[in-house]
């Protein structure tokens, strides 16, 4: 398996990979493939963030960072990194796939991030696989995001600090994009 950033000429075939793996995902809406087209068209879009997995010449896995930004209570903006979505091929689910991409992302977004000041990343999605990778709920560090968000889905809301003590004296709101 080969991980590299996406090219534009496989923004379709990405664009069908996350539809599919969504369908099956315990937290979706749906508009993952939609939103992922949106993330690309912003100014937040970061291609050396957007990922894929390819073996054999055939994408098997993608995912995206993009800049999102922390609002604290005195109006001041703290840039942060958005992991959404990841997404696997179903016949290539629980084989490393997801977890390879989200390590590799992690590490770039940690030496991006350090030139820029962005030590922290977000997530919305399942606790359970996350918790692996550092990510802890936003609610437990004073953060909240701007989406309109189920309450149930709240602790999904999560955080991870690219390096130690990133989340030291950060709070606020985090701006994600709708």
């Amino acid at each position: 398996m080969f991980i590299r950033a996406e090219k534009p000429s496989e923004f379709a075939l990405i664009h069908d990979l996350i539809k599919v793996a969504f369908q099956t995902a315990p937290i979706a809406d749906g508009d993952e493939q939609n939103f992922a087209a949106r993330l690309r068209a912003s100014q937040n879009y970061i291609p050396t963030l957007a990922l894929v997995a390819e073996e054999n010449a055939i994408i098997i896995g993608h995912i995206m960072f993009t800049r999102v930004w922390i609002k604290s209570g005195q109006g001041d903006l703290r840039p942060a990194f958005l992991l959404a979505p990841l997404a696997v091929a179903l016949a290539r689910r629980s084989q490393g796939v997801g977890a390879a991409l989200v390590r590799a992302g992690l590490e770039r977004a940690a030496a991006m991030g350090a030139a820029a000041g962005a030590g922290l990343v977000f997530v919305l999605g399942d606790k359970n696989y996350y918790k692996r990778f550092g990510f802890v709920s936003a609610m437990n560090h004073s953060l909240s995001c701007n989406l309109d968000i189920e309450e149930r889905l709240l602790p999904n809301v999560m955080v991870a600090e690219l390096w130690p003590d990133a989340l030291q004296g950060v709070s606020g709101v985090v701006e994600l994009p709708g």
